[in-house]
C-alpha cells in the first residue's frame, strides 16, 4: 500500500490531515446536497407544468437537469475517492477512478447539456436523430478524456454547446433573454467550473477549494429561489 507522500508524487492529490479531510468532505456533501436539491426541484416541479401543457421542450429542459443530477452526483464519489485516498492512505489505481467516474461524469453532463439545448430547438430536429447523434458524442468525448486522462477535454467539449444556448436564448427570447441568459449562463459556468476539481492533481489549496465551493453552493441557492418562484 504505497504511503501518501508517493500518492502525492503519482498526482492523486495534495496531502492532507484528518481535519482538513473532514471540513473538506463536509463541504463537498453540502454542496452537492445543494444541487441535487436544485436539480429535483426544477425535475418534479416542471413535471405539472408538462402534464398540462404536452410542452415537448419542457420535457427536454426537465431531462437535462436529471442528467445534470446525476453528474453531481458522480463528481462527489469520484472526490470522495480522492480525498479518501489522501486521509486514509489507500490507494485507488487512477486509471480505475477514471474509468470507473470519469467516463460517466463526462457522458452524463454533455448528455445534460444537450437536452437544454434541445429543449430550445426541438421542433427543428428530429428526436431520433438527436438521441443518435447525442449520445454518439457524449461517448466519445467521454473515451477520448479517459485516453487523454483528462477532464478538460470534457469541459472543451462541452463549451461549444452553452454558447450555442446563450445564443439562442438571446435571438429568440427578447422580452425576458437576460434572466434566461444569467440563468443558463450560471448553470453552465458552474459545472465548468466543477470539471476543474477532477483533474489528476488538484493543486489547488484547501481554502480555494472551500471558497469556490461555497460561491458555486451560493450561486445554486439563487437558482433554487429563482425556481420556487417560477414554478408557483
Amino acid at each position: 500500500m504505497p504511503p501518501l507522500s508517493l500518492l502525492h508524487q503519482q498526482g492523486i492529490g495534495p496531502l492532507r490531515t484528518g481535519s482538513e479531510f473532514l471540513v473538506h468532505f463536509g463541504a463537498e456533501l453540502i454542496f452537492t446536497a445543494i444541487v441535487m436539491v436544485l436539480c429535483a426541484v426544477i425535475y418534479f416541479k416542471t413535471k405539472e407544468l408538462y402534464a398540462l401543457s404536452n410542452h415537448k421542450g419542457i420535457k427536454y429542459f426537465r431531462t437535462g437537469f436529471l442528467f445534470f443530477g446525476l453528474a453531481y452526483l458522480a463528481r462527489f464519489v469520484m472526490i470522495l475517492f480522492q480525498i479518501s485516498a489522501w486521509h486514509l492512505d489507500v490507494f485507488f489505481p487512477r486509471i480505475i477512478l477514471l474509468l470507473l467516474f470519469l467516463v460517466p461524469v463526462g457522458y452524463v453532463s454533455t448528455m445534460a447539456f444537450f437536452y437544454l439545448a434541445y429543449s430550445l430547438v426541438w421542433k427543428k430536429i428530429p428526436y431520433k436523430l438527436f438521441v443518435i447523434g447525442s449520445n454518439v458524442i457524449a461517448l466519445g468525448v467521454s473515451i477520448l478524456a479517459l485516453l487523454l486522462i483528462s477532464p478538460i477535454i470534457i469541459a472543451l467539449a462541452q463549451i461549444p454547446l452553452l454558447i450555442i444556448i446563450l445564443l439562442y436564448v438571446a435571438s429568440k427570447h427578447k422580452h425576458k433573454k437576460n434572466q434566461a441568459i444569467i440563468t443558463y449562463l450560471f448553470i453552465g459556468l458552474l459545472w465548468l467550473l466543477n470539471i476543474f476539481f477532477l483533474g489528476p492533481r488538484n493543486v489547488l489549496p484547501l481554502e480555494v477549494n472551500l471558497f469556490l465551493l461555497a460561491a458555486s453552493a451560493g450561486l445554486f441557492i439563487y437558482l433554487l429561489v429563482k425556481v420556487l418562484k417560477w414554478t408557483k
